[in-house]
């Protein structure tokens, strides 16, 4: 193959992929293992004791029958939930409001050098507090963009176990339904959600 390759023959474009074919192809695979070769398979792909176990502590307050786990612990599994924009509707908060906190959040998110529950929870409450929103109606988006529903294991533990990658996967799916920022709007917002982080003072100097 090396001596085949040619990189006058490579394209500068961005990759395109057929994720349906590439899904086919993975459900051909999956078809030609034997049961015993799956359930090892299935056993290794989220056989993680350590996530396992935090799962486990995350569902145990809720469940009364181990048959209620699989829809307690169903969206620590999954790629994205099932959304749509009426889910993200607030009696508190506007629709830009909405829009910002979920940008907002990735934007801090993404500038962690450190991924545990101290810092995730510091850096929703603090937006929170700073777009002096109150918790409990700033959060309901967040348990919608990360478990598809309100009714959740707390969803900023959820973030942490899950990890950044599909955290990250997630909030930006949900910002797509509800409506991410214009070219327009994202230069006005990059420069609130920086003067947010200022004494108040300051922010209202720089305004």
């Amino acid at each position: 193959m090396i001596e085949h390759f040619d990189i006058k023959r490579v394209s500068l474009g961005g990759p395109i992929f057929d994720v349906e074919k590439l899904n086919w192809l993975n459900g051909q695979w999956i078809k030609a293992l034997s049961p015993a070769e799956l359930l090892d398979t299935l056993l290794a792909w989220k056989a993680d004791r350590a996530k396992l176990e935090e799962i486990a502590a995350a569902i145990q307050p809720r469940i009364n029958l181990l048959s209620e786990a699989v829809n307690w612990s169903a969206h620590y599994f999954n790629h994205f939930p099932t959304l749509s924009k009426e889910q993200f509707e607030s009696k508190k908060l506007s629709d830009e409001q909405v829009r910002q906190s979920l940008q907002f959040v990735i934007w801090r998110l993404e500038s962690l050098f450190t991924w545990n529950n101290d810092t995730v929870s510091q850096t929703l409450m603090d937006l929170a507090a700073q777009m002096e929103i109150k918790l409990r109606d700033f959060m309901p988006a967040f348990f919608i963009a990360i478990a598809g529903s309100t009714a959740s294991t707390p969803v900023m533990q959820t973030m942490v176990t899950i990890g950044p990658d599909l955290t990250f996967a997630r909030l930006r799916h949900a910002l797509e339904i509800v409506g991410g920022p214009s070219k327009k709007e994202l230069k006005v917002w990059e420069k609130l959600n920086e003067s947010l982080k200022l004494p108040k003072n300051e922010a209202v100097d720089q305004a």
